[in-house]
């Protein structure tokens, strides 16, 4: 939950939020991030499809009275194909479990408003190299590039110290990217504005 809290923190610092936007957290899972966010926004479609997560969220969400918060079993086909579009887009901790980053990029892409801003949340292992090279911040942003985003901030939201039964020690760290649409010039590192 630590996590959860400090990347919603890390989104909602860096969210333009002025014009109480209409939100999709796609791969909500139980709501973790969803639920802190809520407050901020007019709405949040929280889509995922696992019906069990999806069971928690609901409860949480009648538990807290977020009628703002409408959960919804779909796939990221599915939700292409239905035609809304969003003002932003939430993805945390997901990119590692799907078949292909660049097709969930392009989906992205397609549900977003045109000055809609993504916000993509993942893990990186320092030190250790089991990790997902593809979700390292360098890569993503490389990915969100190529498919058409526009970066405009890499921010750190929470680090861990972890040492293994032999003793190797690492750090993960979670980080938040911020990108809209529309691509920077390539290879002037500009998009980036470092870390917070």
């Amino acid at each position: 939950m630590a996590v959860a809290s400090a990347v919603a923190s890390c989104i909602l610092e860096h969210a333009n939020l002025d014009c109480s936007p209409r939100l999709l957290d796609w791969g909500c899972g139980t709501g973790l991030v969803t639920l802190r966010i809520a407050p901020k926004v007019t709405s949040i479609l929280a889509v995922d499809t696992s019906e069990g997560m999806l069971a928690v969220l609901e409860s949480k969400v009648a538990a807290s009275g977020a009628s703002n918060v409408r959960p919804r079993r779909c796939t990221l086909e599915a939700l292409v194909d239905s035609g809304e579009r969003f003002d932003g887009l939430i993805c945390t901790q997901v990119l590692a479990h799907v078949p292909s980053i660049e097709v969930a990029l392009r989906a992205f892409r397609s549900l977003l408003n045109p000055k809609g801003e993504l916000f993509v949340s993942e893990m990186e292992i320092v030190g250790d190299s089991r990790g997902f090279p593809e979700l390292e911040r360098d890569a993503l942003c490389a990915a969100l590039h190529l498919s058409g985003f526009r970066v405009s901030g890499v921010f750190d939201a929470a680090s861990f110290a972890i040492e293994a039964s032999n003793g190797a020690r690492s750090t993960k760290r979670y980080y938040v990217i911020r990108a809209g649409l529309g691509a920077a010039s390539p290879g002037t590192g500009q998009e980036m504005n470092g870390s917070s």
